[in-house]
C-alpha cells in the first residue's frame, strides 16, 4: 500500500514454503525488500507533510 489510502504499490506473491523459517536467508531478503518499500512510503508521506506545512 502507498501512504495514500486505497493505493497499492505492489502485489507481492510469496513463494516461500510454510511454515516459514524466519532464519532463512530468502525470508530475510524478502522482509528487507518489503521493509524498504514501506520506509520509502513513510518518507514520501513525511516529505509531503513538510511541503504542505511550508506552503501554509
Amino acid at each position: 500500500m502507498t501512504y495514500r489510502p486505497g493505493s497499492i504499490k505492489r502485489d507481492q506473491r510469496v513463494a516461500l514454503p510454510r511454515p516459514r523459517d524466519p532464519a532463512a536467508p530468502e525470508f530475510n531478503d524478502l522482509k528487507r525488500e518489503l521493509g524498504t518499500l514501506v520506509m520509502a512510503e513513510q518518507q514520501r508521506h513525511e516529505n509531503d507533510e513538510l511541503s504542505s506545512a511550508a506552503v501554509d
